[in-house]
């Protein structure tokens, strides 16, 4: 099995170039493909192409005459003068290979007329030989199942040689011939093509041999090479590509070789009247592919910008091809023609976008729209999230004074970098520093030159939107502290109720239950009980609260919850000796006790308490200091209330009944002035709703709602997050939300 082998110096001099010194070698595996028919005449027939030379003109079997042609060629030129096919695939029926009698089958005639061939040429035809492969496609090929039976099985005959070839290094070049076998056998072989181009194998040339049959001479067949039209395929894949996801990829490696290119070289020459004519059909398609190029790259590049300047290029090009449509003249070709018969589709596919160019009446919704309907999600999503706001400013659906807006910005910004300072000094100073943060700030302030937002890049509408999402989660915290606030003392009440209960019991039991075994197994037995009942008690005050004890959302399962502090009072009830896991409570709720009672002169020759980490140390192991602690870390409960305490260790919310927009819609309009004829939004100074109703107040807050929610989607897109953070997870979530906001942008505009 020999391959073909070019060296770059031979590919230069086809191309008509040449160079010096560079020896780099790529093989080219050469096979064949065609379908062979039943020789029912063995009488020879004669090629008429002018291409060939006489020695090669006689013929028995259409299928010998396109692979002679095949390879005449090829072995005319000096690079490859030696070649032959590593395969050569041979589809058969049963009847191809039957022979009647002591006559040879088609098969047989086909192989003998090749081998001659090879010998009156010099060629190696052993190397023929050892490439044929036949394909068994049995004997009805009207049934539909074997028709696809054999086209896997040829299929996989062409990718067992491809898996044996590093296709990194060397590519397999495809030959077929579409004349011989059957009624739909060129059906199965384009079948075929397209799927070994798909695996990246290059359809290399095509052929048809067409048969004329001839009166007292030898019937005549002329071999026609016909990728062109086969070629025809992928300008049509090409055009459906763009109709439906705006890419020019196919389109562009079709055209891009062609003479359209050359429009500017045309340009420059002098025509006559039908030079003229072509130069303007070819202009027409050139702008064409050229604007349908440009409106890929825009899709992209999610530019803006781009989009609308090649809508209008393509608006123009679309316009110029169709007033040739019309136009009869010779001067057409048939690319053109064809062109011309596919170019009203896409017009439809993109009717809403040209509508918008036509109109002057720009939509960047429209482009969003656009993506949404042809699968481009994540163009979808970079529009969506930075056209949203101006749109909702421009329309009127969030309003705000430029002025007042700006100076709240303004300060805002300055505030956040004074808080991240002082963190900061704070932090260098508990190291032992005596920074003045005073002195230090203003130092920097003075030294600055430039207004923060100077430097802030983001364009006045992108910065008001993220000023409301700021302020709305400060607003949704403030809900959720002010339901904190008020369970925290039911809490605290019912904690205080449960220890006061265990230690009353755990008296009573001591003196009427003698046994130590017995009055232990009923003391604990009784704190379980107990314990159970408070977390029920618990549990319930929670959920009026919208919060409950149980982990509801996994970021938060590590963190030390009022749960854990109840289960800590269960076990130091049941046994003073376990006063040591106070070391594993919250740190900010050891501090504060640390603080009010263990750091007492009194307990300190049981315990030592570092302040700082908020850890103990026991000084003495007997009885009496473990219950010494213990009782006085239960007393410092019963009689100092805990409730802001608590508050922190609330932290498993559960989802709000109620639309959180319905929440916040109530809020903003209670806090509206009765003459107002706007709702203030989320207390942003100069930033408003122009309504007053309850219904359009909540639709704008949900609007804004599933902006902030789908803008994460694209953060998590973007920063390739790990967790996400949006709560669409799906393409088809994500779609549907997209198209609901917009369509309710829509709906809110008031311009």
């Amino acid at each position: 099995m020999k391959s073909e082998t070019l060296y770059i110096d031979a590919c230069l001099r086809i191309m008509g170039e040449f160079t010096v010194g560079l020896v780099i070698v790529m093989a080219i595996h050469n096979i064949f493909l065609t379908f062979l028919s039943m020789v029912t005449n063995t009488t020879v027939k004669r090629v008429t192409n002018e291409d060939i030379d006489d020695s090669i003109r006689d013929v028995i079997t259409t299928n010998e005459t396109a692979l002679k042609y095949v390879l005449f060629h090829r072995w005319k030129k000096e690079a490859t003068a030696h070649i032959s096919f590593d395969k050569i695939f041979l589809l058969c029926t049963d009847g191809v290979m039957e022979s009647e009698g002591n006559a040879p089958s088609s098969y047989d005639i086909f192989i003998d007329q090749m081998i001659k061939f090879y010998n009156d040429k010099q060629q190696d035809v052993e190397a023929f030989t050892k490439s044929i492969v036949s394909v068994s496609c049995g004997a009805d090929l009207d049934n539909i199942d074997r028709i696809k039976a054999s086209i896997i099985d040829v299929s996989k005959r062409i990718l067992e040689l491809k898996s044996s070839i590093d296709m990194n290094k060397d590519t397999i070049h495809l030959y077929m011939d579409t004349t011989g076998g059957p009624r739909n056998a060129a059906m199965i072989l384009l079948v075929i093509s397209r799927m070994m181009a798909y695996h990246g194998i290059v359809v290399e040339d095509m052929y048809y041999s067409g048969y004329t049959r001839v009166k007292d001479a030898p019937d005549q067949i002329k071999v026609h090479r016909v990728l062109d039209i086969y070629n025809l395929f992928d300008i049509m894949a090409g055009f459906e590509e763009f109709k439906l996801y705006g890419s020019a990829k196919k389109l562009n490696a079709h055209f891009k070789p062609n003479k359209i290119d050359n429009v500017e070289q045309d340009n420059r020459c002098n025509e006559d009247e039908a030079g003229h004519t072509d130069k303007i059909y070819n202009s027409a398609i050139h702008d064409l592919l050229a604007a349908m190029d440009s409106f890929s790259e825009a899709i992209n590049i999610s530019s803006r910008g781009s989009f609308e300047n090649s809508i209008k290029r393509l608006d123009e090009s679309l316009t110029l091809v169709r007033n040739t449509t019309n136009d009869t003249s010779s001067g057409k070709d048939f690319d053109q023609d064809l062109v011309e018969l596919l170019q009203e589709p896409i017009e439809q596919s993109y009717e809403s976008l040209l509508e918008c160019h036509r109109n002057n009446t720009p939509d960047e919704l429209t482009y969003i729209d656009w993506c949404l309907d042809h699968d481009y999600l994540q163009q979808a999503l970079t529009l969506f999230c930075e056209y949203v706001p101006e749109y909702a400013i421009e329309k009127g659906i969030i309003v705000y004074d430029v002025d007042t807006f700006y100076k709240y910005y303004q300060q805002n910004q300055v505030d956040k970098d004074k808080k991240i300072l002082q963190a900061a000094i704070k932090s260098w100073n508990r190291a032992g520093n005596t920074i003045s943060f005073a002195k230090f700030y203003n130092t920097v302030k003075s030294n600055s030159d430039k207004s923060v937002t100077d430097t802030d890049l983001r364009s006045m509408p992108m910065r008001l939107f993220n000023t409301i999402n700021e302020t709305r989660a400060n607003g949704l915290a403030t809900i959720k502290n002010d339901g904190k606030n008020r369970v925290s003392p039911y809490i605290d009440k019912e904690i205080r109720s449960y220890i006061t209960c265990v230690i009353k019991e755990k008296k009573r039991l001591s003196y009427i239950e003698k046994n130590p075994t017995q009055q232990k197994e009923r003391i604990h037995s009784f704190i379980n009980k107990e314990t159970e009942k408070l977390f029920q008690k618990c549990e319930s005050l929670l959920n009026q609260y919208h919060f409950s004890l149980h982990v509801q959302d996994e970021k938060y399962a590590e963190n030390y919850t009022l749960k854990e502090w109840i289960v800590f009072l269960k076990e130091i009830l049941k046994d003073s000796h376990k006063i040591l896991l106070f070391n594993n409570v919250g740190s900010s709720l050891r501090r504060n006790i640390i603080a009010d009672t263990l750091n007492k002169e009194v307990y300190q020759k049981y315990v030592s308490c570092d302040r700082d980490s908020g850890l103990i140390t026991l000084k003495d192991s007997t009885e009496l200091a473990y219950n010494a602690i213990c009782n006085a870390l239960l007393d410092n409960i019963i009689h100092i209330h805990k409730d802001k305490q608590y508050k922190n260790l609330i932290l498993h919310q559960l989802p709000l009944q109620d639309d959180t927009s319905i929440v916040y819609a109530e809020q903003l309009l209670s806090h509206r002035g009765r003459d107002s004829k706007e709702t203030a939004l989320f207390n942003v100074p100069g930033v408003s709703i122009p309504h007053t109703d309850f219904e359009s107040v909540r639709n704008t807050l949900i609007f804004i709602e599933q902006y902030f929610e789908i803008k994460k989607a694209r953060n998590d897109s973007n920063h390739a997050n790990k967790e996400m953070l949006c709560k669409y997870t799906t393409s088809k979530e994500l779609h549907r939300e997209m198209r609901k906001c917009v369509e309710l942008a829509r709906q809110l505009s008031r311009k």
